[in-house]
């Protein structure tokens, strides 16, 4: 009897010992951006977009038609906010000329659907000197359509096609808004300091 009372009063001396940590608290913030009020307002008004094929290839025409003359044109500030990912560089021909790419870095723009879109633009070489690979960067220039034969030759002399497209699920549980590769012109771009 002596040796249970024993062993709970070491148990209850013990535990009073340790001290409960509070546990942390993680909360992954949605980033405030045009793209998401954006992409926000076109579900609004798209809500049946995910229903059957019909209703998928309608939304992507959709957002095929309106995202570059809504979000970008002159001035692309509706991806200029969010931090893109400098990805590679290739030389464009034989001239000092390279073709840069980025892509949209993070997918936490919203809780309820992921994003992404790749940007390429053909630049000098002293430009294209001044990325780092991995890097983080903003980017300012125009942009007025997406990857097509009409609007970009790769330096193979092939062309791609990438338009927007809606997908159901991003692997995570919501849909995927890909927004194509856009073709931005005059861009300069300023590494992200996150």
């Amino acid at each position: 009897m002596k040796k249970i009372l024993f062993v709970l009063f070491t148990m209850v001396l013990f535990s009073g010992c340790i001290q409960q940590q509070p546990k942390a608290k993680f909360k992954l913030e949605e980033k405030k951006s045009l793209l998401k009020s954006y992409l926000d307002g076109f579900i609004a008004s798209n809500k049946n977009y995910l229903d059957n094929q019909i209703t998928k290839d309608d939304a992507n025409n959709k957002l095929k038609k309106t995202f570059i003359k809504d979000c970008l044109g002159d001035s692309i500030k509706c991806i200029s906010e969010l931090p893109l990912k400098y990805e590679m560089m290739l030389q464009y021909g034989d001239e000092d000329k390279y073709v840069i790419k980025f892509e949209l870095a993070s997918t936490g723009i919203s809780y309820a659907y992921d994003a992404t879109f790749l940007v390429l633009s053909v630049v000098n070489k002293e430009t294209a000197s001044k990325l780092k690979d991995e890097c983080l960067y903003y980017i300012y220039g125009s942009c007025y359509d997406f990857a097509n034969s009409r609007s970009f030759v790769l330096p193979s002399r092939g062309t791609i096609e990438d338009y927007p497209e809606i997908h159901k699920d991003s692997g995570f549980g919501k849909p995927l808004f890909d927004l194509g590769t856009l073709i931005v012109k005059n861009i300069s771009f300023k590494e992200a300091k996150l």
